[in-house]
């Protein structure tokens, strides 16, 4: 590729992922002179785009896909629980769903999976004690648990940030061992394109942008 002709590349990524991946991948395809059209859709709309050639290549969520499209595993995101790092639970060594501090909880939406969770914390709290919301994206639950001293429930690849920043730190709260399941997908016949061939030879740069790689990494988020 001649550096004065520069390559197009359309990605496509659900908005809970865009937010903290775009960045760097935006600085990986700058420094090969690839410009990028970054866009947001839904895990299956990103399918559709890899499959009618709207997008080069993408991220999706929790997706099956079909024979014509080629997926690379990036991560398996568990559910955390976080607070902020002056919340009076930051501190705690055990949290139950029904302790008097967890007043306000901010689940991330991410699927059916997510309503059960809300109706299990309604289940095991007072009436009037604590109000559950389920929010459509993990940045409104981070601003919620920054803010407004909420707890929130978000995938780990969305707490990384805030919790390696020391923004937030995880609740020792026992949740259910649901995981999102992470993959950059592309066509096959895209496979030796450079904006593709760039990100699959990133894998575990882009796994390392969404991961809290250690258990000790974890733990020591956890403030007690």
């Amino acid at each position: 590729m001649l550096s004065n002709q520069p390559q197009r590349a359309v990605m496509a990524i659900p908005a809970s992922l865009g937010s903290v991946i775009y960045p760097h991948i935006l600085d990986l395809w700058t420094t090969m002179n690839i410009t990028g059209d970054y866009r947001v859709a839904h895990s299956r709309e990103v399918i559709e785009f890899i499959l009618d050639g709207t997008a080069s290549l993408g991220m999706v969520i929790n997706t099956p896909l079909p024979n014509s499209v080629v997926g690379h595993r990036v991560c398996r995101s568990p559910l955390r629980a976080i607070v902020s790092a002056d919340h009076p639970l930051a501190r705690a060594s055990s949290v139950a769903l029904d302790d008097a501090q967890m007043r306000d909880v901010a689940i991330y939406r991410w699927g059916p999976e997510a309503v059960t969770l809300a109706s299990t914390f309604d289940d095991a709290v007072r009436v009037g004690r604590s109000k559950v919301h389920l929010i459509g994206l993990p940045t409104i639950v981070l601003e919620l648990v920054r803010s407004s001293r909420f707890v929130g429930i978000v995938p780990e690849f969305a707490a990384r940030s805030a919790i390696v920043g020391r923004d937030a730190v995880i609740l020792p709260l026992q949740l259910p061992e649901w995981s999102l399941d992470v993959q950059l997908v592309h066509s096959h016949h895209l496979t030796e394109d450079p904006s593709v061939r760039a990100l699959v030879n990133d894998i575990a740069v882009l796994t390392e942008q969404l991961t809290l790689h250690s258990s000790r990494a974890a733990s020591r988020a956890v403030r007690r």
